[in-house]
């Protein structure tokens, strides 16, 4: 299941949820709950899968956590970020953002992410990513990958306190201005 739609679904199904001291989830949704979760956990241990980490981002927001599961994620994570900055793969913006927002979700410091001996610092290549995502909205209207993927990245970001230069913000205010945020006539990110 991807992630984004993971997200979507869960928040869907707590989109019925009363706020009082805590959320609760109608009896009527909890066995739709019960049953995506259990598909997020066993999605875990598929190896023919790279981990994903909106799962552990859901997994971690779950009223009923499986901490093993949720320790094996981190760990695959961990790995394979460090994997593929290390034999420098294909790792998009909006990816790496939510490998940040995951490890961080689990008490991981992104900025020094140790795998094997080696260290890496996933927010200074997010940093890195964003600022070729915006040279190249600057320069030919849109983003090398999508809004999506940037709206991540500045989120990502700020999470962890990284601020944006006034260059960055400039451009993504005459993105919005310039209504580059739309498609087929309708809001994208």
């Amino acid at each position: 299941m991807d992630g984004l739609a993971v997200l979507l679904v869960i928040g869907g199904l707590l989109g019925g949820c009363t706020v009082a001291r805590a959320c609760s989830i109608p009896e009527a949704r909890r066995e739709t709950l019960d049953s995506l979760l259990r598909t997020m956990l066993y999605s875990v241990g598929d190896p023919n899968r790279d981990p994903n980490p909106s799962i552990l981002i859901a997994l971690r927001l779950a009223r009923d956590h499986h901490l093993e599961t949720e320790r094996r994620l981190t760990e695959q994570l961990r790995e394979a970020a460090a994997q593929k900055l290390d034999r420098r793969e294909d790792f998009t913006s909006g990816l790496l953002a939510l490998y940040t927002l995951a490890l961080t979700s689990a008490c991981h410091n992104p900025e020094h992410l140790e795998v094997q001996g080696k260290t890496f610092n996933l927010l200074q290549v997010l940093e890195e990513k964003l600022n070729q995502e915006i040279e190249h909205i600057d320069s030919e209207s849109v983003p090398l990958s999508n809004y999506f993927q940037v709206s991540l990245d500045v989120l990502s970001l700020c999470v962890h306190h990284h601020p944006l230069t006034a260059d960055m913000v400039r451009v993504l205010t005459d993105a919005v201005e310039g209504d580059r945020f739309t498609h087929g006539g309708e809001f994208s990110v």
